[in-house]
């Protein structure tokens, strides 16, 4: 069974899809129709065009534009559901998927190895070094620090500099330079 990571409690959509704008080649005005489209999802209030038009200071002929290029790209679906217009964003996430699923498995080993649930502070800042030092680099620095029975953040992220310092990669880690 595939896991949805978009909707637990700890994903942070909103700081998601501003990390990935440059990769889902999201202009400005997209950009924040989507963040705005997730917040007023998230807040149960309606989303129109004129909403997003008095937000973004563009007429409703450019927010229809802007929903429109969303559209083509597979981002958002719109459909009426008793009277009222509806949003689907799993389009935006469901194109980056891979990547989301592979953090997901990150964040996985890290409550494995840390026998606890994850704060949402916690997750972040793992995904963070994983986008920073890349997630192979990140579980081998997990690994290390299960194996010195070190296993806390701030000493993983010691790790990670250190390593980056001394221009290892993962490869070399594994090959037992330190």
């Amino acid at each position: 069974m595939e896991k949805n990571i978009w909707n637990a409690p700890y994903f942070q959509r909103r700081n998601w899809i501003l990390e990935n704008m440059e990769d889902l080649h999201l202009d400005g005005n997209e950009a924040i129709t989507v963040l705005l489209i997730d917040y007023w999802k998230e807040t149960n209030r309606p989303v129109n065009q004129k909403q997003v038009a008095q937000k973004l200071k563009l007429s409703e002929d450019e927010v229809e534009k802007v929903f429109d290029a969303l559209m083509e790209k597979g981002y958002i679906n719109v459909s009426i559901v008793n009277g009222a217009i509806e949003f689907d964003m799993q389009g935006l996430y469901d194109l980056k998927g891979n990547e989301v699923q592979e953090q997901y498995s990150l964040i996985e080993r890290f409550e494995f190895e840390m026998k606890r649930t994850l704060s949402s502070n916690d997750i972040q800042r793992i995904l963070n070094l994983s986008n920073r030092f890349g997630e192979r680099m990140t579980v081998v620095a997990l690994n290390e620090a299960v194996v010195y029975e070190k296993v806390n953040l701030n000493y993983i992220e010691k790790i990670l500099v250190s390593w980056a310092e001394k221009g290892y990669d993962a490869e070399d880690v594994e090959n037992g330079q330190r």
